[in-house]
């Protein structure tokens, strides 16, 4: 019988226990369960996930994605009689977040197939079998050793953050999987955050000269584009994801982890200035 995996809800703000266990979530006082916050994270800890710490950085490529979504939802909307400016505003908004969260969650359920794909040999849905089998095939010819890796693997650095890994191997090898609409030729798909996000894995991994690579998986098409990083590229975006784990540390005035001398630093000279 086959084990599956479950689908995960999305990544956008987590925590990580300094364990490397996930913080997700927590019982709130009503019982229920809720995201975890910052306050619940400082009472035991927790890190910041890269993903939460590379959101500091202004993405142009992001805001002209969400521009290009408010057009095709305001093309998709019909006033109503009665309807102003602010109306139709909210109502375009309510449209594109709507996509939004929709695309997101295809996202999520594909990594998830995937992942159950890597682990057990089969997708959660035979309708992601084709996107499973084009990505193994993507990830063995650019020498992953898929017999020797892990997938889904959560981390705690003593700088106080954290992450989950898409997939890792002890070649040493890291890979994060990003999936698109489709893969369109020519197209750029690789940006500066993608290097921070996988130099502060590796990192976290305590693999620092590992290989790292994105895979881009298009949901339409099928297609994967695989690129690999340059090497001193990594080497500053780690020293770029630093400074901002810095600025987000100060911002919040949270300082999680083993403190090494810079962090040290930022906390005296934080406490001089109040």
């Amino acid at each position: 019988m086959v084990k599956k995996r479950t689908i995960l809800p999305s990544e956008g703000t987590h925590w990580y226990l300094p364990n490397g266990s996930p913080f997700y979530t927590v019982i709130g006082a009503n019982g229920k369960e809720r995201d975890t916050t910052l306050k619940d994270a400082r009472k035991v800890g927790a890190g910041p996930s890269t993903t939460t710490i590379t959101k500091i950085l202004a993405k142009p490529q992001l805001q002209n994605y969400f521009e290009e979504r408010i057009f095709k939802a305001t093309l998709s909307l019909e006033p109503q009689p009665g309807d102003d400016t602010n109306s139709l505003f909210a109502k375009v908004v309510a449209i594109s977040r709507a996509r939004g969260k929709k695309a997101a969650r295809r996202g999520d359920v594909l990594h998830a197939n995937i992942e159950n794909f890597i682990w057990f040999g089969t997708p959660l849905d035979d309708k992601w079998s084709n996107h499973c089998r084009q990505l193994k095939r993507a990830m063995e010819e650019s020498g992953f050793d898929l017999e020797k890796a892990r997938s889904e693997h959560s981390f705690f650095h003593s700088l106080g953050y954290g992450g989950k890994v898409d997939y890792h191997d002890s070649t040493p090898k890291v890979a994060d999987w990003k999936t698109k609409d489709k893969i369109e030729e020519g197209k750029k798909y690789a940006f500066e955050e993608h290097e921070m996000q996988l130099a502060s894995y590796r990192e976290g991994l305590a693999l620092p000269n590992a290989e790292c690579w994105n895979f881009f998986i298009g949901e339409l098409d099928c297609k994967v584009l695989a690129i690999k990083h340059e090497e001193e590229k990594l080497k500053v975006a780690w020293q770029k994801f630093m400074c901002l784990l810095a600025y987000w540390q100060l911002d919040k005035q949270y300082f999680p982890g083993t403190l090494p001398p810079w962090q040290d630093q930022l906390i005296s000279t934080s406490s001089s200035t109040r």
